[in-house]
């Protein structure tokens, strides 16, 4: 089993999630509404995989994967996003974020992007890499 930490201040998002991934190979330890409590979470349970929502209230995802990577944590960090600007897009590429998915359509990607980031590949959405492109 692959344990994996979720961060979302939606229960529905969450509640989704959890749907999705029960039954497979990745296994949630922890679920948070927040940043800060993803990064005590992250203290407590280890996961290999730390899920995160890029906007949510006090620190967002972008700031929890640079607090993760200021400590020297390079665990694998997924954001799901509905949307972010060119500077929280270069913030958390720059700080080496191994997938960024949007919510729209995410029940049918997410277990192919946790596989990808798992297994050590990149796993960020079309959309996305267009934009990384004309940056």
């Amino acid at each position: 089993m692959v344990p994996v930490l979720v961060a979302n201040d939606h229960g529905f998002i969450r509640g989704g999630v959890e749907a999705v991934l029960r039954g497979g190979r990745f296994q949630i330890v922890g679920v948070t509404a927040s940043g800060e409590e993803a990064l005590a979470a992250i203290a407590t349970h280890n996961p290999a995989i730390v899920l995160v929502d890029l906007n949510m209230p006090g620190m967002n995802g972008v700031q929890t994967l640079g607090t993760l990577r200021a400590k020297g944590d390079g665990r694998l960090v997924v954001l799901l996003t509905a949307g972010m600007t060119d500077r929280q897009f270069l913030t958390a590429t720059r700080a080496g974020v191994q997938g960024i998915f949007c919510k729209d359509g995410a029940e049918s990607e997410l277990l192919d992007v946790l596989d990808k980031v798992y297994a050590g590949q990149k796993a960020i959405a079309a959309s996305y890499l267009q934009r990384e492109l004309s940056l």
